[in-house]
Formats: C-alpha cells, sequence, structure tokens
C-alpha cells in the first residue's frame, strides 16, 4: 500500500487537472473524477489505520490493555484538554492547510459530535485577556454553563426588618420577595479578515492575531453589556447625579451610603476619571481620599473600596459595589467561524459568544454621575 504522502501528492495533481476541464475531454474528465473518488477511498483508509493503531499503542504505552478503558466522551475531552494535535489542527483547518495522520486523528474524533470547539489553552488565554482588560469580568461571577438558566433575585425584605421591640417580644416573621430571572444569553461576535498574503504567516503568530483580536473585541462588548445591566438592574434611588461637574467628597461619601448588602466593594472608574478626580479629590481636612496601592489586583483604595479602572465607563462616572452579586451565564463559550471571500482574495474568521448578565440584588451597586453639561 502506498504512504498518505504518495497519495496526497497525486491528488493534489489530478485536482489541479480537473480545475482545468477546459483542457480535458468529457471522457479524461469521467475519468479524472472516478479517479479521486478511488484515492479518496485510499486515503481514508489509510487514516482510519493510523487512527486505530495510535489508539492501540496508547494503551500500551500506558499500561491500558487488560485494565478499564475510558469512555469515548472522556478520549475526546482528553484530546481537547491535553492534546496539542488538536490545537494545531484546529488552527491549521482554518488556514486550510494540510495536516498530519495525527493533527486529522486528534480533529476527526473532536470535531465528530461537537463541531470545532476552540482548543482549551487557546479559550482560556482569551478569557484571560478579556477579564486583565476589563476589570468588571474578572470581578464578577461567570458560569460558562453552555445552557439557559434561571436564577433566583431577591428584590426585598417586605417584613421582618431589624427594628426595636419591647422586652420579651419578638419581631415580625422574616418575609423577602423574589424574582425568577432567565438567562438565556445574548449574541456577541467580532470578525477579522486576512488576505490570502497574510495567512501565510505561521500557526503560532496567527494563533496570537486571532488571540488578540477576539479577545480585544468581545471583551469590550462584553463589559460594556455588563455595565449596562448593572445600571438597569440596579434600584432607582441607588442613582445619585453630582450637582456639580466635576463630583465631590460629599458625591462620593453619599453614594457609599446607598449601597446594602455590599460586603466587598469595588470602585469601577475610567482612567479620565481616576487621575482627573479621585486622584485629586480631598475630604473635609485637605486630606487625599485616594489611596494608591502597590498590589497587582487593584489600583488603589477609595474609603475601603478596592479602585479599579473599568474603560467601560463614562467619564466622570464612579461605579461602586460588590461584583460577586453580578451573575453572568455563558450559554455559547467563544468559538470561531471561518469563511472564505474569493471576491476579494480574504480568508474571514467570526468569534462569536453568547451570555448574559444579572445583578443578583439592586441595592448592592450604586452609581455616581456628574452634573449634566448642556
Amino acid at each position: 500500500m502506498r504512504t498518505l504522502e504518495e497519495i496526497n501528492a497525486e491528488l493534489r495533481e489530478l485536482s489541479d487537472k480537473v480545475e482545468n476541464a477546459e483542457e480535458m475531454s468529457v471522457e479524461e474528465l469521467d475519468e479524472a473524477e472516478k479517479k479521486l473518488s478511488e484515492l479518496e477511498e485510499e486515503r481514508k483508509t489509510i487514516v482510519e489505520k493510523a487512527e486505530k493503531r495510535s489508539e492501540t499503542l496508547e494503551k500500551i504505552r500506558n499500561g491500558l490493555e487488560g485494565t478499564e478503558v475510558e469512555s469515548a466522551e472522556e478520549r475526546k475531552e482528553g484530546i481537547k484538554m491535553n492534546k496539542p494535535e488538536y490545537r494545531t489542527a484546529f488552527l491549521k483547518n482554518l488556514l486550510g492547510r494540510e495536516l498530519s495522520t495525527e493533527e486529522r486523528a486528534a480533529y476527526v474524533a473532536k470535531t465528530t459530535d461537537d463541531g470545532a470547539p476552540v482548543p482549551t489553552v487557546m479559550l482560556d488565554e482569551i478569557w484571560d485577556l478579556v477579564s486583565q482588560e476589563h476589570s468588571i469580568l474578572g470581578d464578577i461571577t461567570i458560569y460558562r454553563t453552555g445552557t439557559a438558566i434561571e436564577i433566583t433575585k431577591h428584590t426585598a425584605v417586605t417584613q421582618g426588618k431589624a427594628k426595636s421591640v419591647a422586652e420579651n417580644a419578638a419581631n415580625d416573621d422574616e418575609k423577602n420577595t423574589f424574582v425568577q430571572v432567565t438567562l438565556s444569553g445574548k449574541d456577541f461576535s467580532k470578525t477579522v479578515k486576512l488576505t490570502y498574503a497574510m495567512s501565510k504567516m505561521s500557526i503560532d503568530s496567527f494563533e496570537q492575531y486571532l488571540i488578540n483580536e477576539i479577545s480585544t473585541s468581545l471583551g469590550e462588548a462584553l463589559a460594556e453589556d455588563v455595565i449596562a445591566q448593572i445600571k438597569s438592574d440596579m434600584a432607582i434611588a441607588n442613582v445619585k447625579t453630582s450637582t456639580a461637574t466635576n463630583v465631590t467628597y460629599k458625591d462620593v461619601t453619599e453614594t457609599f451610603a446607598l449601597l446594602k448588602r455590599a460586603k466587598n466593594k469595588f470602585v469601577y472608574v475610567n482612567e479620565a476619571t481616576l487621575y482627573g478626580q479621585l486622584c485629586g479629590m480631598v475630604d473635609t481636612t485637605g486630606r487625599p481620599i485616594y489611596q494608591p496601592s502597590a498590589n497587582a489586583d487593584a489600583q488603589g483604595s477609595l474609603l475601603g473600596g478596592k479602585v479599579r479602572i473599568e474603560e467601560a465607563l463614562a467619564d466622570g462616572e464612579i461605579l461602586i459595589g460588590d461584583s460577586k452579586k453580578v451573575v453572568m451565564n455563558v450559554v455559547q463559550d467563544i468559538m470561531v467561524e471561518d469563511d472564505k471571500d474569493i471576491e476579494n482574495h480574504k480568508y474571514i474568521y467570526s468569534g462569536y459568544a453568547r451570555a448574559e448578565a444579572a445583578l443578583m440584588y439592586d441595592k448592592a451597586f450604586a452609581l455616581l454621575k456628574p452634573k449634566a453639561t448642556a
């Protein structure tokens, strides 16, 4: 039996001839198409045998003969999680390049039932960059469930709040108001295009290019949506507008006072607000209220709350609250789809995710806004 390399070479040569069909007679074209089908079957047989041989050798190497063999699902997940062959196969497939026998085996095993999921290492790096670029996404609670979920939001204590009572008298039984919220997701996408010439870059360079492009754009869209959702779910009374163009110390303290059940407080501002306003703000005695920090997890502290940079906020806005009271459900984890624009000679890659967030307690966040300018 011939080698896979020999068959691939003949396939390429014959495919080139068929593409120039005007130079062939009808009989020659029929014969060529028949030969292509035979070569593809021969190629498929070799690949299948190689896959079986690879599985057998792996069992022997790991001492699995005579012991319980992992399930098909576990084997597919192992390929996704641990095999570098799937990573290179995934990226080569996007670039339209030939896969090696090992890469094809890994790719076929993983994609038969699951489509073509982004390799775990690549996916984790995208999420890491997203959370580094947008602190709100690194702080909130994210569930990557892969399905719509229903959560219970606490809205109010209608009876049984703490109060002064007579001696030997009991307080009212506590009664709470809850609502059910379904997080079925919103669509987020980012499309990038590569010219045929640009697609000749190395696999590692292509991977980094996709990671950077997708994480930057999807991260920005996700962060903006989370901020908008927090503002929407927040109690109306927890939104304070300053009477001054630049917010004051009194504004800040009054905004902190609006919070309820915000145990771990974070203060989110964009860079313009941090360096243009907070850094120069002083209390009634003239002391700075913003304290810079040498720790990597925060820019500094403001009245006990950790200060984070979040560019999804507008200039002058200060968002304060407990980020763990925000839940995001990822219905479709980040995926990459590809297409080809033959008219403009470009490869098209689209990063896509489906997710939705909700604030679990409406008074766990408060927003301070500057006076509106004309």
